[in-house]
């Protein structure tokens, strides 16, 4: 009979036990695993958007300096024509150079860009750069400079045409006409040209 009630003391004091440890680890709140945070770094935002996508504005068009009074150069092309020799003088203007071409102070000079044509059926001799003159209307005269030239003049041949230019001293400018004078043996040809607005 004893050992009957031991053994149900037993019996009882395990399931006692039992069940305070259950009811301990039910008391007992889990273990939950928190995320770890971790800080993402920020992106940087450029200042500036990418230069295939950046649009300038168009620049306003410049507004040219006013010009001064007068032109820097005359548009003439006049064609004369004699004894079979046409010549063309085509524009007038001044340039600042060396006295004597290569050397010495500037000084302004006119040039004449003209061209000659033979129109003959013979060669014949032409140098405006030695045998020309300008008279002005205040009967000044001005000699071709001795300069050095854009074409080499002399013989042209049936047919050709030679282009370049001669020059003269700088024209007073009280002149209002000149009255420039190309010859050689047989011709001399005459241009009257007004100098107001050069």
């Amino acid at each position: 009979m004893k050992s009957r009630i031991i053994c149900i003391g037993i019996i009882l004091l395990v399931a006692f036990s039992l069940c305070i440890s259950d009811g301990s680890e039910t008391q007992t709140p889990e273990k939950t695993e928190t995320p770890e945070i971790t800080e993402t770094p920020e992106k940087s935002v450029p200042t500036t958007p990418p230069a295939s996508t950046t649009q300038f504005p168009t620049p306003a068009p410049t507004t040219p300096a006013p010009t001064p009074p007068g032109k820097k150069e005359l548009v003439i092309n006049e064609e004369k024509t004699q004894n079979n020799i046409v010549i063309t003088i085509s524009k007038l203007y001044y340039v600042n150079e060396p006295k004597y071409g290569n050397s010495g102070p500037l000084e302004d000079h006119l040039r004449v860009e003209l061209s000659i044509r033979n129109d003959s059926e013979s060669t014949i001799e032409f140098y405006p750069n030695i045998t020309s003159v300008i008279e002005d209307d205040l009967k000044n005269q001005y000699v071709v400079l001795s300069m050095p030239s854009s074409k080499e003049w002399g013989e042209i041949n049936p047919e050709e045409t030679r282009e370049g230019y001669i020059t003269f001293p700088r024209i007073d400018e009280n002149a209002e006409t000149i009255t420039i004078v190309l010859r050689n043996d047989t011709t001399a040809i005459e241009f009257l040209i007004d100098m107001r607005n050069l």
